[in-house]
C-alpha cells in the first residue's frame, strides 16, 4: 500500500504524460496539447537548473560545460510570486479577496450575503495556498488555471463547490474570440487513484497496483464528458445519488478561468525568465571561466636560476614557510645570486570579474529583481521613497501582473456565484439569488511594498485639519476601511458616547437659594 501511495505521489510530482493514446479520444487537440507539453517541460528543465547539466570533451575527457550551476530563476520565482501578493495580513482569508460592490443599503446588504458566501468558499478550498501555488506556477509556465466543480459528496465541505489548482501541463482551452478570459472550450487530463477511477466506474481493469489512472474532462458552452484512461463514463450512481459526468452544462459557461503571467500576444501567458535564457548561460560560461582563471594563478608554476642543488623548504614559525635557495658558488665574486620567480601571468583579471557583475546586473534588470529586492541598498542609509523608486522596475512588472490576475478572478468568482444561483442544492444552502449575480465585483489587493503607516496617518489628519479632503476620501487613503460612509458613522457615534459620558462624569454647578436680607454671593454685605 505504501508503494502504491508513493507511485501516486510522484506520478503528481513529476507531472508525466498519460500513458494511454490521447488521440482516441473524440475531438482531442493532441498538435497543441503536444506543443504545450514540450514548451512546459522546457520551462521545467529551466526552473530545476536540468538544463544545464550538459557536458562537453575536453582533451578527450567528458567534462561540466557548467560546473558552477548558477541558477537564479527559483529564487526569482518566489521573489516574484510574493511581490505580486505584496504585504498581507497573516490570516486564513485568500491572499486576493473578493469584495462585491455596492452603491445604497439594498445592495450593500446583498454584497456583505455574496461576500460571505466567496470567503466561506475560498477558505474551504484552502483557498490561501491555491492563490499562492497558482501564482508560482504561472511565473515557470506562463499561466494558471482555476477551477470550480459541484462536490455533493464532500462532508467536510458547508458548500457543496470546490475550488481547484489545475496544472497547465492538465490542460488545454480554446478561449471566445472576442474575450480571451472565457473559455469556449476546455480540456482536462490529470491523474486520480485507482480507487477514485473505481468510484467513477471505470470498469477497464489495471496493469498492476501501481498504474496510475488518468481522469479526462471536456468541457464546451452546451456540454461536458468525462473519462477515465480512454473509457468514456456517462453516469455514476453514489448512495442513492447520481452524479451526472456526461451531459448538457447546467452552467452555460466553461468553469474554468486561465489567468496568464504576462499575456501579449496569443492565449498562453509567458513565463518570466524566457528573455534571460542566454544570460544565464553566459552568467555560467564566464564564471566557470573566471574559476579556471583563479585556480591556475593559485597552482602556477616557479622558475629558479643559479641555484646550487635543490631547494630547500624550511618552516620559520608555525604556518609560515620559506625557500631556502642556498647561496652562490663564488669563483670570481661576479656570479648572480639565487633567483626564483613565477613562470606565469595571472590569468584572472578585473575585466573578468566586471564582466560577471555586468552580466548578472544585466539579468536582474530582464528579470524585473533589482538589486534593493535582495535587500541590497549599496551600503548607504536611504529614504523609503528612494528605496521604493529603485523597486520601479519590479512595481511595474507586479502592477502588469496584477491587471490579468484582477481580469481572471472577477471573472471567476463571478462564476462561483452564478453556481450558486444555478445549481439548486447549492442555492438553497447558500441563499444566493440573481440580485447576487448582478452585482459588480472587484479584488482587494495588498500594497506590493510596506508602507509607513505613520506617515500616511500623518498625512491624512494634517489634510483633514486644513480641511483639504473630505472624510470619505481622507479614509480612503488609509486603505484598510472597506465602507467609509459605515465608518464615518460609527466614528460619529463614538464622539457622541465620549461626549455623553464626559457630561456625566463632569460635576454640576449648585444653585443656594437667596432669601430677603440675606447678599448675594456678588453683593457686598455692610457691618
Amino acid at each position: 500500500m505504501t508503494d502504491q501511495v508513493s507511485s501516486f505521489i510522484d506520478r503528481l510530482t513529476e507531472i508525466r504524460t498519460p500513458p494511454f493514446t490521447l488521440q482516441d479520444l473524440e475531438g482531442f487537440p493532441w498538435n497543441e496539447y503536444s506543443e504545450r507539453i514540450s514548451v512546459y517541460e522546457e520551462a521545467e528543465n529551466w526552473y530545476s537548473g536540468a538544463i544545464l547539466d550538459t557536458t562537453k570533451t575536453r582533451s578527450g575527457q567528458e567534462v561540466e560545460q557548467y560546473p558552477v550551476k548558477i541558477n537564479p530563476i527559483k529564487a526569482g520565482v518566489q521573489k516574484h510570486t510574493f511581490a505580486l501578493f505584496g504585504e498581507v495580513e497573516e490570516d486564513d482569508s485568500p491572499l486576493v479577496d473578493p469584495k462585491v460592490v455596492f452603491t445604497d443599503d439594498t445592495q450593500k446588504k446583498l454584497a456583505e450575503e455574496a461576500e460571505e458566501v466567496l470567503s466561506q468558499i475560498w477558505w474551504e478550498s484552502n483557498g490561501r495556498a491555491v492563490q499562492w501555488k497558482n501564482a508560482a506556477i504561472s511565473q515557470v509556465y506562463g499561466g494558471c488555471v482555476f477551477k470550480a466543480s459541484f462536490d455533493p459528496y464532500d462532508a467536510l465541505r458547508s458548500i457543496k463547490l470546490r475550488i481547484e489548482s489545475i496544472h497547465p501541463k492538465y490542460f488545454v482551452g480554446r478561449p471566445d474570440a472576442g474575450d480571451m478570459f472565457r473559455l469556449r472550450e476546455a480540456w482536462i487530463v490529470k491523474p486520480i487513484s485507482q480507487e477514485e477511477a473505481l468510484e467513477l466506474g471505470y470498469t477497464g481493469g489495471f496493469t498492476d497496483e501501481f498504474e496510475v489512472p488518468y481522469h479526462t474532462e471536456h468541457w464546451t458552452l452546451r456540454t461536458f464528458r468525462t473519462w477515465v484512461q480512454n473509457q468514456p463514463l456517462t453516469r455514476q450512481t453514489t448512495d442513492g445519488e447520481s452524479i451526472p459526468l456526461s451531459g448538457a452544462n447546467p452552467y452555460g459557461f466553461v468553469p474554468l478561468v486561465y489567468i496568464p503571467h504576462i499575456r501579449v500576444d496569443g492565449f498562453y501567458g509567458e513565463n518570466f525568465f524566457d528573455s534571460v535564457k542566454g544570460i544565464i548561460r553566459e552568467l555560467n560560461l564566464r564564471v566557470a571561466d573566471f574559476g579556471d582563471a583563479v585556480t591556475a594563478d593559485a597552482h602556477a608554476y616557479m622558475g629558479m636560476r643559479n641555484v646550487q642543488g635543490s631547494a630547500d623548504i624550511i618552516t620559520l614559525a608555525p604556518g609560515v614557510n620559506a625557500i631556502d635557495l642556498g647561496s652562490t658558488m663564488s669563483m670570481t665574486g661576479n656570479e648572480s645570486a639565487p633567483d626564483l620567480w613565477d613562470l606565469r601571468k595571472a590569468r584572472a583579471s578585473e575585466s573578468m570579474a566586471t564582466l560577471v557583475d555586468w552580466l548578472y546586473n544585466q539579468y536582474r534588470r530582464d528579470a524585473f529583481v533589482p538589486k534593493v529586492a535582495d535587500g541590497e541598498d549599496e551600503g548607504s542609509q536611504r529614504s523609503g521613497l528612494t528605496l521604493a523608486m529603485r523597486m520601479l522596475s519590479l512595481l511595474w512588472h507586479i502592477q502588469n501582473e496584477r491587471v490579468f490576475w484582477t481580469t481572471g478572478l472577477n471573472l471567476f468568482n463571478r462564476m462561483l456565484l452564478h453556481m450558486c444561483f444555478i445549481k439548486d442544492q447549492l442555492r438553497e444552502t447558500t441563499g444566493i439569488g440573481q440580485s447576487h449575480t448582478a452585482l459588480r465585483i472587484r479584488q482587494d489587493w495588498s500594497p506590493v511594498l510596506p508602507r509607513d503607516r505613520e506617515m500616511l496617518v500623518n498625512e491624512v489628519v494634517a489634510r483633514m485639519g486644513a480641511k483639504l479632503g473630505s472624510p470619505q476620501t481622507l479614509l480612503d487613503i488609509l486603505g484598510d476601511i472597506q465602507d467609509p460612509d459605515e465608518e464615518i458613522k460609527r466614528i460619529i457615534e463614538f464622539a457622541e458616547e465620549i461626549a455623553e459620558a464626559e457630561t456625566v462624569q463632569q460635576p454640576q454647578p449648585t444653585r443656594q437659594n437667596v432669601s430677603a436680607g440675606t447678599p448675594s454671593s456678588g453683593a457686598k454685605s455692610s457691618e
